[in-house]
């Protein structure tokens, strides 16, 4: 089932080699997680509009209760980031991804300063 693919993907790319700068950084950490809770919220959304009883050929409603159970999850972890103003610097100190949170977090400011009160 492609809803575990985002997962994969995510696995991948964390856990590569960091000491030789191929995935694993500390400043991927952010964007994987706002990708997976973009592509969750996505599914969910979509799953929400199905009307179970209409007919035998819909979904399993199962699907998207645990859909909506990933997404709170890595909305749990995700929270968790503020604890730590470690990923945040490692984000704008990062060439790649050094303007990330700016782009991605315009329509959120008090996030944008809340992590630069923390740095």
């Amino acid at each position: 089932m492609d809803i575990l693919k985002p997962l994969k993907t995510a696995t991948k790319c964390l856990e590569g080699c960091g000491k030789s700068g191929s995935f694993g950084a500390i400043a991927e950490i952010i964007p994987i997680f706002e990708y997976l809770l973009t592509y969750y919220e996505q599914r969910v959304n979509a799953y929400e509009a199905v009307n179970y009883n209409e007919h035998d050929e819909s979904p399993e409603d199962h699907i998207a209760i645990n859909l909506r159970a990933a997404w709170q999850k890595a909305d749990d972890y995700y929270s968790k980031l503020d604890d730590s103003p470690a990923y945040y610097a490692a984000i704008i100190l990062y060439p790649i991804y050094k303007y990330y949170c700016d782009k991605a977090w315009a329509r959120k400011p008090n996030w944008l300063e809340a992590s630069n009160a923390s740095f």
